[in-house]
């Protein structure tokens, strides 16, 4: 198997894992125990490729820690995220204008400002017009998707990191 293609399955696998689990019980990002979550899921996952590393060629094996390390990146974005509806930053400055973005697109398909719909966007509007098109698609507001949409986004960003690498 081709290693790029190990760390795409293994970070598609994770992540909807990553997800349920950060989200299990109410936890409290801001609380020690909570924040040490990241930290032990860490080192498992270390110990796994440790033990993948001896048993598997070394690239396959990179393959599955770059996946791995994708599926906890999104793992650590949602428990910090936990509690909370808003992306990072919630909904002021330049959060605040992704969100009015997403907001917009998720009823045009054409470039346009979050504020004033006939200037066209200045920003890059690849993610708040994704943004918006899943939430007209599944029907939740879209300024409620920003955060899991920023973990997804940076955690697969590790993942084509490493495809690209490779």
């Amino acid at each position: 198997m081709s290693p790029s293609l190990a760390a795409l399955i293994i970070w598609i696998v994770c992540l909807p894992v990553a997800f349920g689990l950060a989200s299990l019980g109410p936890a409290n990002p801001f609380l020690l125990r909570v924040a040490m979550v990241p930290v032990v899921v860490a080192i498992g996952g270390v110990i796994v490729v440790g033990i993948a590393s001896r048993r598997l060629p070394a690239d396959l094996a990179s393959g599955i820690g770059a996946g791995l390390f994708g599926g906890w990146v999104a793992f650590t974005l949602r428990v910090a995220l936990h509690g909370t509806p808003f992306g990072f930053d919630g909904l002021a400055g330049d959060a605040g204008r992704m969100a009015d973005m997403a907001n917009r697109y998720a009823s045009t398909w054409r470039s346009s400002d979050g504020i004033v719909s006939t200037v066209p966007s200045h920003y890059p509007p690849l993610f708040p017009w994704l943004v918006g098109r899943t939430s007209a698609l599944i029907n939740v507001p879209a300024w409620k998707l920003l955060g899991p949409a920023e973990a997804i986004t940076l955690s697969f960003v590790v993942v084509a990191g490493y495809i690209l690498w490779r």
